[in-house]
């Protein structure tokens, strides 16, 4: 059977950051564990196939005459789960809002983390734009500019890091290395940001924004080089679909 007849995937945990660019297209649900995450989809949905390819021992499988088979074999696939609690692929990718106030290391007295008001010069190292407004920019932009940056998707948002930003109104300007926070705001107590990773539970190659509602973890591998043909692409997956 041709790979797009597949509409079910095991790939390990931390591949799952390959599937960042679909996060808002429809249909796509994850179960996670310790080390596997399993993938659903519609049949069909070959971006997600080609995606799911690229992970390290994937396992992709079809479902013939109600039984699972791995993509291409004859014999049921009986060690298959199917089970578990499934979410949507952009939950999955991004946690939800964090409590500020993580767990302690062993030994260590809880630590409670504010963000409060600060009138310390900083310089922005971030900046979180409308993907729309985003869009029309990179198409006036310089090449060299949109390299510069990196960008990760928030749904109709898209963050960008880097020394050179673009800046127009609706944006929010941001600070910080690996833990983030909007101009104007601080993390207290101040800490290193090597004290703050660990203090947020954060896993090598993730992010946190430190917004006035919460943290928000962007997972390893979010983050990549900006470019006019990902910006039109994310535009166009926003388009309403015809009937």
């Amino acid at each position: 059977m041709a790979l797009d007849d597949a509409s079910f995937a095991e790939i390990p945990a931390k591949a799952l950051a390959l599937l960042a660019p679909l996060r808002n297209q429809p249909g796509i649900e994850v179960s996670l564990d310790e080390s596997i995450a399993r993938v659903r989809w519609q049949r069909g949905q070959s971006a997600v196939v080609q995606r799911l390819l690229a992970a390290p021992g994937a396992r992709l499988f079809e479902q013939v005459d109600g039984q699972w088979r791995l993509v291409g074999q004859a014999l049921p696939a009986f060690d298959l789960d199917t089970g578990g609690s499934f979410m949507p692929l952009a939950r999955a990718l991004t946690p939800g809002r964090l409590d500020l106030q993580p767990d302690p290391p062993p030994g260590r007295p809880p630590l409670t983390l504010t963000l409060s008001r600060s009138d310390r010069v900083r310089e922005t190292t971030a900046a979180i734009y409308d993907l729309a407004a985003l869009a029309t920019w990179a198409e006036m932009a310089g090449t060299d500019e949109l390299h510069s940056c990196l960008a990760a998707r928030l749904g109709q948002r898209v963050l960008l890091l880097g020394t050179c930003l673009p800046w127009f109104e609706g944006c929010s300007r941001w600070w910080g290395e690996r833990v983030l926070c909007p101009l104007g705001f601080e993390l207290t107590p101040a800490l290193p940001q090597a004290v703050l990773c660990e203090a947020l539970g954060l896993r090598d190659g993730e992010f946190a924004l430190a917004g006035e509602n919460g943290v928000e973890v962007l997972p390893s591998g979010a983050l990549a080089r900006l470019s006019r043909a990902s910006l039109r692409l994310a535009v166009k997956e926003l388009e309403p679909k015809a009937p």
